[in-house]
């Protein structure tokens, strides 16, 4: 084991080292404790007679979203757009701040 004072008599590149080979011992542990957990859960479910899709069905692409489509333009500067999406940006809070209404900027 390493202690604090072992790790002052150590240089930069040692230490760099060192952290590295934590990361990567840390990364490992990590894969395997996952690794373990679904070997687990497999055969938790299989002793229900059901699959791991059934328990907890397709994650694939559930929280990915399409390419977002613009709704509002700037038409003093093209490139400023929103898609509806989050906050709005300031130019349009300006512009909505300066009596214009969200319609004006619509994209048809």
């Amino acid at each position: 084991m390493v202690t604090k004072t072992d790790l002052k008599s150590l240089t930069s590149k040692q230490l760099n080292e060192l952290q590295q080979d934590v990361v990567a011992a840390l990364r490992e542990r990590r894969q395997l404790a996952i690794s373990q957990l679904r070997e687990q859960f497999e055969d938790l479910a299989a002793a229900e007679g059901l699959t791991m899709e059934e328990v907890v069905g397709s994650q694939r692409g559930k929280w990915q979203r399409g390419p977002k489509t613009i709704k509002y333009r700037d038409p003093d500067h093209p490139r400023n757009t929103w898609s509806g999406r989050g906050r709005t940006p300031r130019w349009l809070s300006d512009k909505l701040r300066g009596g214009k209404s969200l319609q004006d900027y619509g994209v048809s």
